[in-house]
């Protein structure tokens, strides 16, 4: 008899634990819901994971990550965000030059703080900073 009682315990506890893992995160749903293209657009969610997963290593989650993850794709991917016709002229620098780190500034601390550790671990593979900015963000992109 004290077998069927820890069986049944014992089933209980899978029951429980299957019934909350497939229970809804409302922070995730809200957070799908507000970001329509995660589940439209598969290029994109396929970036939004990648970059998600080197946020979550840094220790990101919940909304924090998700907010993070969703402010770096729509800074490396404007044109997937906003309409194509209401394009701005590019940041210039006081000589009239494009601004390189312009888009790298633009990111968040972690996009940043991955770029840096980066750099240090590969400056010797770059004839300048600024290549190695383009390159990153040329592979963050995809």
């Amino acid at each position: 008899e004290a077998e069927v009682i820890q069986r049944e315990q014992y089933q209980e506890q899978v029951m429980a634990q299957q019934a909350a893992e497939n229970a809804p995160d409302p922070v995730w749903d809200a957070w799908v819901a507000e970001n329509q293209w995660y589940e439209k657009n598969p290029e994109l969610q396929k970036m939004a994971d990648d970059v998600g997963a080197v946020f979550a290593a840094r220790g990101l989650t919940g909304r924090a990550l998700m907010d993070q993850v969703s402010q770096a794709l729509r800074t490396a991917h404007p044109e997937k965000f906003t309409n194509p016709r209401r394009r701005r002229a590019p940041v210039n620098d006081s000589n009239g030059a494009q601004a390189s780190g312009a888009p790298l500034r633009a990111m968040p601390n972690e996009v940043r703080a991955a770029f840096t550790d980066f750099y240090e671990e590969h400056k010797s593979a770059f004839e300048s900073k600024a290549k190695a900015q383009k390159y990153f963000l040329d592979h963050l992109k995809g």
